[in-house]
């Protein structure tokens, strides 16, 4: 999977190369859900999180391929997680415990952008593989008015028997993109990745 990114971005780069290249920076926000599963004494339990709002900074490079199709990749810093939300019931008293996962990611998209004209501007869709690499997090669980915050560590290392939340650094994902570029540069985008 890998060699077949790599291997259609340098096509696409090498068909491109006298093309006009267009700049820019984005400040965007995105939509962020996931599932964990965890094993306890042999049993295993799937938790769904559902969607957090996260911030997205970066930049990126528009090279055209033909006169309504670009290859956009994007360099990004980007937040992404979930909150998860569990009620239960001991001896009569019932108890909520909610989980919010915060992870930060340097994620570089590349993505192939489809325009059309419209008013004095062009509507734009889109959506490619990204890349991302997890630099830092947190996990905040609260329980019966208390709460505890752990830190977590991007090693992969799911034995450890420390205070901190283990995952892999490496994130592969899909995304698609939508939005409206006026004639002198981008006024509205959204993104969601899964």
């Amino acid at each position: 999977m890998k060699k077949l990114i790599l291997f259609s971005a340098l096509s696409a780069l090498s068909t491109i190369v006298s093309a006009q290249v267009k700049f820019g920076a984005q400040v965007g926000a995105n939509l962020g859900s996931g599932k964990e599963t965890v094993s306890y004494g042999g049993v295993s339990e799937t938790d769904k999180y559902t969607s957090k709002f996260g911030i997205v900074i970066g930049g990126f490079a528009q090279m055209p391929i033909s006169t309504s199709i670009d290859f956009r990749p994007e360099l990004n810093y980007i937040q992404k997680g979930g909150k998860y939300s569990e009620s239960y019931s001991i001896l009569g008293t019932s108890y909520t415990t909610t989980d919010e996962i915060t992870m930060n990611y340097i994620e570089v998209p590349l993505n192939i952008i489809y325009s059309v004209a419209a008013g004095n501007g062009t509507v734009f869709l889109g959506g490619g593989p990204a890349i991302g690499l997890g630099i830092s997090g947190n996990n905040k669980v609260s329980s019966g008015g208390k709460s505890e915050s752990t830190t977590i560590k991007f090693d992969g290392n799911k034995d450890a028997k420390d205070s901190y939340d283990h995952y892999k650094a490496l994130n592969v994902g899909f995304g698609f993109m939508a939005g409206y570029e006026l004639t002198n540069g981008e006024i509205g985008r959204a993104h969601v990745w899964t």
